[in-house]
C-alpha cells in the first residue's frame, strides 16, 4: 500500500472518530441536562442554547447516517442482483445449450 492511501485511511478514520465523539458527547450532554431543559423558562439560558445545538447536531448526524445506510443497502442489493443476472446469463455456454458445431 502506498503512502498516500495509508494517509487517506488514517484521515478518514480520524474524521469518523471525531463524528462519533461529537455525537456521543452531545447525547451525554442532553441526557445530563434533561431535567434542567424540562424546567427552565429563561430564553437566554446558556445551558438551553447548548442543548439546542446538541439536539441539532444529533438530528443532522442521525439523518446523514440514515441516508448513508440507505445508499449502502441500495448498492448492496444492486450488486446482488447484478451477480445473480451474471450467474444466470454467464452459465449459458454451447455445452449447456447442447449445440452441435459442425465444420
Amino acid at each position: 500500500m502506498n503512502e498516500a492511501k495509508k494517509r487517506n485511511r488514517i484521515i478518514a478514520l480520524c474524521a469518523a472518530a471525531a463524528v462519533l465523539f461529537v455525537m456521543l458527547f452531545s447525547l451525554c450532554f442532553l441526557a445530563d441536562h434533561a431535567d434542567h431543559i424540562a424546567h427552565c423558562h429563561d430564553s437566554e439560558c446558556p445551558i438551553c442554547r447548548m442543548a439546542d445545538q446538541c439536539a441539532t447536531v444529533v438530528k443532522q448526524i442521525g439523518c446523514a447516517l440514515a441516508v448513508v445506510a440507505a445508499v449502502v443497502a441500495i448498492v448492496k442489493w444492486i450488486s446482488i442482483f447484478a451477480y445473480f443476472v451474471e450467474w444466470k446469463i454467464g452459465k449459458s455456454t454451447l455445452i449447456t445449450q447442447k449445440v452441435r458445431m459442425n465444420d
